[in-house]
Order: C-alpha cells, then structure tokens, then sequence
C-alpha cells in the first residue's frame, strides 16, 4: 500500500492560534464556573422559598 499524501509532511503551531486556542480555553473554564455558581445560588433561593423543588432540598435527610 502507498502512503496518501506527501511524506514530508510538517505540522506547525502558530503562535496566534495558539493564542486563541489558549483564551479559549480560560474563557470556557471561567463561564462555567460562573455558571455553576448561578446554579448554586439558584438551589439555595428555592430552598428559602415555599417551592417544591425547596421542599425537596430542605426535607430531613435520613
């Protein structure tokens, strides 16, 4: 079998899409973070109120 494509094949990074991908990446981990914790004061709001989903949180755990 013949290899496809050329054999001299050479990858390179450039250094701004590096970069972006790097910015990227942080911007994903930081609007997550910040989504998880709207998640959590969200739980805790209805748990303060009379809301099923409160009921359930603040019901006596076993």
């Amino acid at each position: 079998m013949q290899p496809i494509g050329s054999s001299q094949a050479q990858f390179t990074v450039d250094p701004q899409t590096a970069k972006r991908t790097r910015g990227a990446f942080w911007g994903t981990i930081i609007g997550l973070a910040v989504l998880v914790i709207i998640f959590a004061v969200a739980l805790l709001q209805a748990a303060n109120t009379n809301s099923v989903l409160g009921w359930i949180l603040e019901s006596p755990r076993v």
